[in-house]
């Protein structure tokens, strides 16, 4: 069920910015637009910051072109941070330096190797986050 309205999500965002690349400051701004306060902001892996409500983080490290974008949202009432990689890698694996708690979503991939929709991605994950809440998020 919640595949369904992240795939609706997901053409929204690429009705707003396109099925390609995106960079920091697109990703921002309509973070920003979508999630108002919540919205902590865009990240280098080596800049993520301890504390946050909703982040989106690259796997690159800062000075780098950026490789993979991610999203991360803190589930309310815990100490735990959802992490969602739209190629279903487990956040061990990529971002082992990431020194919260962290739970990782559904280990399928929604994005295909030869799609660059990453962020666009990150996007819809973080709407079915915060319309529907962790566990609704958890399945996709």
């Amino acid at each position: 069920m919640y595949t369904h309205i992240y795939n609706n999500l997901l053409g929204i965002v690429h009705g707003m910015i396109g099925h390609n690349l995106t960079d920091t400051s697109q990703l921002k701004s309509i973070g920003k637009s979508l999630f108002g306060a919540k919205f902590t902001g865009v990240f280098a892996r080596d800049k993520i910051p301890s504390h946050f409500t909703y982040v989106i983080c690259n796997l690159d490290k800062t000075g780098r072109k950026g490789s993979h974008w991610l999203a991360i949202a803190k589930v309310s009432e815990t100490p735990e941070y959802l992490v969602y990689d739209s190629f279903g890698r487990r956040t061990s694996d990529i971002l082992p330096e990431l020194l919260l708690p962290t739970i990782d979503t559904d280990n399928d991939a929604e994005q295909a190797d030869n799609e660059k929709d990453c962020g666009q991605r990150c996007l819809a994950w973080l709407s079915v986050f915060h319309l529907f809440g962790p566990q609704a998020a958890m399945t996709i």
